[in-house]
């Protein structure tokens, strides 16, 4: 049996954790859900009462890290939408 420490398997072998070492399934109401944004955010607020400070600290570092990652992506993107010459018209050339 696995040892769990702030919300995560902790792996006496050292292996390293993938997504493929897991099957994650979301129940709501005895039946197996789709992966809907929505069951996604209802099975994790269902599970916010049962975590620790730690894991609400770890939880809420690793979000805004994802948040400033995506900003950052917006920003590269339109960076680069300003560099694209607008070819009005193409049907000419």
């Amino acid at each position: 049996m696995e040892k769990i420490k702030y919300g995560y398997p902790v792996n006496p072998s050292n292996q390293k954790y993938t997504m493929s070492n897991n099957k994650v399934q979301i129940f709501i109401n005895k039946r197996e859900m789709s992966y809907s944004r929505q069951n996604m955010i209802e099975t994790i607020y269902d599970f916010m009462p049962y975590l620790t400070i730690d894991d609400l600290t770890t939880l809420g570092n690793d979000i805004n890290s994802k948040i400033e990652k995506i900003r950052q992506n917006e920003r590269e993107s339109r960076e680069e939408c300003k560099n694209i010459p607008i070819q009005s018209n193409r049907h000419d050339t």
